[in-house]
C-alpha cells in the first residue's frame, strides 16, 4: 500500500490541513534542480563542512522550542539558501567552520504546517535530551 509522492502530493497534504516535519537530510535538494522541493519545503541545501560541534541557539520564542535551552551538538552543519520570505525562524546553528545558519522554522501552508530542523545526522543528536525536546515539541505543532 505504499505510494511514491512527491512535491506536488506533499504540498496539496499539507494545504489541506495535513502538517510535515522535514528533518536534516529531508532538506537535501538542490535550487537548480529541486524547485519544486526547494519551493515548498522554503530552502535550498547549498553545504555543509565536515562534522563539527555546532551550537543551536533559541532566537525566538516559539511552540516548538518551548522548554528548549541551547544546546551544542556534534552534527554536519548545514547550509541553506533560497529561504521562504514567510519563515517562522526560531533557531540558528552556529560554528567555526559553518559560521551561522537557520536551523530551525515553520510555515503555515495553506490550512497545515510545516516545519524545518537541520541537526539530526549522528545518533548522539537525536540522544540529545533538548533535541528530543524539540522533536516532540514539532511532532505536537505540526499535528495541530
Amino acid at each position: 500500500g505504499v505510494t511514491e509522492v512527491g512535491p506536488a502530493e506533499l504540498r496539496a497534504y499539507v494545504e489541506e490541513g495535513g502538517g510535515l516535519l522535514s528533518l536534516h537530510a529531508g532538506n537535501c535538494f538542490f535550487a537548480d534542480k529541486d524547485k519544486e522541493y526547494v519551493d515548498f519545503l522554503g530552502n535550498a541545501f547549498v553545504t555543509h563542512p565536515r562534522r563539527c560541534d555546532v551550537q543551536m541557539k533559541i532566537v525566538k520564542e516559539h511552540p516548538v522550542a518551548d522548554g528548549v535551552t541551547d544546546f551544542v551538538v556534534r552534527d554536519e552543519h548545514y547550509e541553506l539558501d533560497h529561504l521562504a520570505e514567510d519563515r517562522d525562524e526560531f533557531m540558528i546553528s552556529v560554528s567555526e567552520t559553518g559560521g551561522t545558519q537557520t536551523a530551525g522554522y515553520t510555515r503555515l501552508i495553506g490550512e497545515g504546517r510545516l516545519c524545518v530542523l537541520t541537526p539530526g545526522h549522528l545518533l548522539s543528536v537525536f540522544q540529545n535530551e533538548n533535541y528530543q525536546k524539540m522533536l516532540c515539541n514539532a511532532i505536537k505543532w505540526c499535528a495541530k
